[in-house]
C-alpha cells in the first residue's frame, strides 16, 4: 500500500458514522502531513552529510541519536 493509498483509505473509512470514523479522519490528517515532511526532507544519498548517521531505534519517542 502507497502512501497516497493509505491516505484515501482513511479518508474514505472517515466518510462513515462509526465510532472509527474520527481515528481515520485523524489518522488521514497525520499522513498527509508526514506526506509533506517526506517531500521536505527527501535528498539523495549522495547529498547526505558524511557524519549522518542511521538511527536504528526509537526509544522513548526520540531517535537513539541526533
Amino acid at each position: 500500500m502507497t502512501l497516497d493509498e493509505a491516505i484515501e483509505h482513511c479518508e474514505e473509512k472517515a466518510k462513515g458514522c462509526d465510532s472509527c470514523s474520527k481515528e481515520h479522519k485523524q489518522l488521514a490528517e497525520w499522513l498527509r502531513e508526514l506526506k509533506v515532511f517526506r517531500k521536505i526532507f527527501k535528498t539523495d544519498k549522495k547529498e547526505q552529510p558524511k557524519h549522518h548517521k542511521p538511527i536504528h531505534g526509537v526509544e522513548d519517542g526520540e531517535p537513539e541519536e541526533w
